[in-house]
């Protein structure tokens, strides 16, 4: 069974309206408890590439890439961008009087635009099977790796600034109207660095 948001977290979500945020700014994003057990879903598509490479059989490796950076950010204390694949995700802490209290996980997200041969070639290295041209899997991978957000570093760097201050929010949980209206500043600052999407794909 699905574990409920603490009400804590589910206070800020709410109170910044995050839900809407982010599914306006096409980013898909979770809170993750501090063991690591429990993702929680902000807002995302289940049809991503990590999705994909599941059910390709690589879900241990994408376990074990999610266990590292969590852990690495956990002993740090520190924000990380990581990539896994030729995909980006951000993991921040969410500190509460210096203790870790869970994490945020945003992603996952590209710097540039793939092509048909970098899709054909991401999926031999994930099948390990020749990519066939009319093969529907291949297909609609390429479809999700196409519909991934792109973003130029300005944009991550901006996300990255989204990120550290939701997790700041949720760390103290008392909303003041300020709040919310550096957050929706923020946010802002993303939209105007970001790129729309769908995007094409060209043949080389």
């Amino acid at each position: 069974m699905e574990r409920k948001m603490p009400e804590e977290w589910l206070g800020v979500v709410t109170g910044i309206g995050a839900v809407r945020q982010f599914e306006d700014l096409r980013l898909p994003c979770n809170l993750v408890t501090a063991d690591q057990t429990d993702w929680l879903k902000i807002w995302g598509s289940d049809d991503n590439v990590a999705a994909h490479e599941l059910l390709q059989g690589a879900e241990a490796a994408r376990s074990e890439y999610n266990h590292h950076s969590l852990t690495h950010v956990a002993r740090t204390k520190r924000p990380l961008h990581a990539t896994h694949h030729g995909f980006s995700d951000l993991f921040v802490p969410i500190l509460q009087a210096g203790r870790l209290d869970g994490f945020l996980v945003c992603g996952s997200f590209t710097g540039v635009q793939w092509s048909a041969s970098d899709i054909r070639e991401q999926w031999h290295k994930l099948t390990e099977q020749p990519p066939w041209p009319n093969d529907p899997d291949l297909l609609s991978y390429a479809q999700a790796v196409l519909a991934a957000p792109r973003l130029p570093k300005p944009a991550a760097r901006a996300l990255m600034a989204i990120l550290l201050e939701f997790a700041k929010l949720l760390g103290n949980s008392n909303l003041v109207p300020a709040d919310r209206a550096r957050w929706h500043r923020l946010t802002q600052r993303y939209s105007q660095w970001s790129v729309d999407l769908p995007f094409g794909v060209s043949d080389s």
